[in-house]
């Protein structure tokens, strides 16, 4: 359980809504993906008792949002403050948003896809209006956007979008257990092939966690020799583009970005001495991005 939701104490409510808030506690701890139609339905309930907004209201108003990984968890409470038809709810989920618009953007793009789950609320859509006028002002500098105008791919204009692609050395996404299928035969991988298959896991997307789009998966099969790139460091809001690399247990960093993937790529051909199949193994993008400009990019 959340360390905010661990503070909560049901006796602290009016005796008709601590049953409900018990229930509601409950229902929280299990809920990890709050921001679904399906989910929010669930919530309503929750939402219509004023005495529950207003203690969890409260909690938020003098809880501080510390670190990245806290927001998920009090999504659940976001939900109940946009379900509630609540002034000082609304309000609330405003200066959150300013807050990570003009300080540090750690749950931004929770609030954002929060609030387009409800159009045809005037305070929502006011906020989520905000929050897409400053995704706007900085769309030129995220690295994503950046990469993707650079080989001419065309993104939603929503702040929603997904893309993940995948190369091996064999041409295969996955292996699963120790049998593969070569030329309709399957056999058995040892585990001197296994340290000499590689993969690159690549994924981009609209603007997370601290502004974050991208992340760079390198790894042979045995995970002896491992690394992992990202846009940003999610604690500082800095340009990270760095990762540590384990070969063999030594450590040992190394810079890329996306931007720079075809370059990696033949970097880490040369150092292990492998050769990458550039044709997708795995691939998958939000619909209306077209995968055929990527992988026309990586073949070129």
């Amino acid at each position: 359980m959340h360390d905010i939701i661990k503070t909560f104490d049901i006796n602290e409510l009016p005796k008709e809504s601590q049953k409900l808030m018990g229930k509601f506690l409950r229902k929280l701890d299990s809920l990890y993906t709050p921001f679904k139609a399906k989910n929010i339905e669930k919530l309503k309930e929750f939402a219509a008792d004023e005495h529950i907004v207003s203690y969890i209201l409260n909690r938020l108003q003098s809880y501080d949002i510390a670190v990245p990984y806290e927001v998920r968890p009090i999504g659940g409470l976001w939900v109940v403050l946009a379900l509630s038809n609540n002034d000082a709810a609304y309000d609330y989920l405003e200066s959150a948003a300013d807050y990570f618009i003009n300080v540090k953007p750690i749950g931004i793009s929770e609030l954002y896809r929060l609030c387009g789950l409800f159009p045809a609320n005037k305070r929502m859509h006011g906020i989520h209006k905000k929050i897409t006028a400053y995704y706007d002002s900085i769309r030129g500098s995220l690295s994503s956007y950046v990469w993707a105008q650079s080989i001419g791919l065309p993104l939603p204009e929503v702040y929603e979008w997904f893309i993940r692609f995948m190369i091996t050395t064999d041409g295969k996404a996955f292996v699963i257990g120790k049998i593969v299928t070569d030329n309709g035969k399957a056999h058995v991988i040892e585990p001197e092939e296994k340290e000499k298959r590689f993969s690159i896991d690549v994924e981009a997307f609209s603007p997370i966690t601290m502004n974050d789009t991208y992340r760079i998966h390198f790894s042979n099969d045995t995970q002896t020799i491992k690394g992992i790139f990202r846009d940003k460091d999610i604690v500082s809001n800095t340009d990270l583009h760095r990762a540590y690399f384990i070969d063999h247990n030594k450590e040992y960093s190394f810079d890329t970005d996306l931007q720079h993937l075809k370059e990696f790529i033949l970097e880490m051909e040369e150092r292990y001495g492998i050769k990458f199949v550039r044709k997708f193994a795995l691939s998958y993008a939000t619909k209306g991005i077209n995968k055929k400009i990527i992988q026309k990019w990586i073949d070129e």
